[in-house]
């Protein structure tokens, strides 16, 4: 039978659309059909230039498997294999590596990748999450704690469903990270001068009185800072938690940023200093006026919006 060239290209683009079709309604029915896990993750690459923003995971129980764990010899690349899981408090994680399928218990396909002396690496076909263009580049994933939500059929196949960070979904919080327009960068970029200066005059103040301040007002009266900065936007000032109440002998400063300014909250120290040890391990107490320095937070202040950057001595 002879076909034209315009029916040979409508059957193809027929073919592609039935395998589309299968593809959506094979993972739609794991979707449905399927166990709920949550899965702890480990980003390696938060951006793909070529196909838009995605992030890649390695999963923190299961992408990394000991050697221990495989119940049958001589595991080699490329062996399709099934990963037996079990709840370990809020994730799930791998207990047994197998050749043959289960007879119970959950468990995810999986194929091994590569081999090595710390063990052995397995890839499950679910390490790729499109995320909202133009996000990726301009939020860390390393930081807080971010986890799927994971849905796996009887038979082994998985599909993610979800990506949290702190519990929240991930295009839930970018809604929460305004465009950042140079009038914001330069208004930040100030708060983040002021808390320097602050950290400054706090180590003059150490050197002077062998303490650090009870208070950021004293800075100035006691002559470390000619005036104190206050927020361009607000005029509050800034926030200060310290530790002991007498003569302290650390301090918590805080700013809240209107912008997620990935450069600064890299790099500050996300403590709780509300928390007994948070910001230092062998203080058993919380910081008077503590607050909590989660980026994802105002500082804690009732009512406000913003990141917060904090930094401790």
């Amino acid at each position: 039978m002879n076909f034209t060239k315009q029916t040979k290209f409508i059957i193809a683009i027929g073919i592609q659309l039935v395998i589309l079709f299968a593809i959506i309604i094979f993972k739609s029915s794991v979707l449905i059909g399927g166990t709920e896990v949550l899965l702890k993750i480990e980003p390696v690459d938060p951006r793909d230039i070529l196909r838009g923003d995605y992030v890649v995971f390695q999963y923190s129980n299961l992408s990394e498997i000991d050697l221990n764990l495989f119940n049958y010899p001589s595991p080699k690349e490329n062996d399709k294999i099934y990963v037996l899981l079990a709840k370990a408090g809020k994730y799930w994680k791998a207990v047994s590596i197998h050749q043959q399928k289960p007879n119970s218990g959950l468990f995810v396909k999986g194929v091994i990748d590569n081999l090595h002396p710390n063990g052995v690496s397995i890839t499950y076909g679910m390490e790729e999450y499109f995320i909202p263009e133009n996000t990726g580049i301009n939020f860390n994933f390393n930081k807080g704690e971010p986890y799927v939500k994971a849905a796996i059929s009887k038979n082994g196949n998985a599909v993610l469903k979800q990506l949290y960070v702190n519990d929240t979904p991930f295009e839930e919080l970018m809604k929460k990270k305004p465009v950042i327009s140079a009038q914001t960068k330069a208004r930040d970029s100030r708060r983040v001068s002021d808390v320097n200066q602050i950290r400054s005059g706090a180590e003059i103040y150490l050197d002077k009185n062998g303490h650090y301040p009870a208070g950021l007002d004293l800075l100035a009266a006691d002559g470390e800072m000619a005036s104190l900065p206050k927020d361009p936007v607000s005029g509050n000032d800034y926030i200060y938690a310290y530790y002991p109440a007498s003569n302290p002998t650390e301090y918590h400063i805080g700013a809240i940023l209107e912008g997620y300014e990935q450069y600064y909250l890299n790099d500050d120290r996300d403590c709780n200093s509300l928390l007994k040890g948070d910001c230092e391990p062998l203080i058993t107490e919380p910081f008077i006026n503590g607050f909590n320095g989660d980026d994802n937070g105002a500082c804690g202040v009732e009512g406000a919006q913003g990141f917060c950057y904090d930094i401790i001595p």
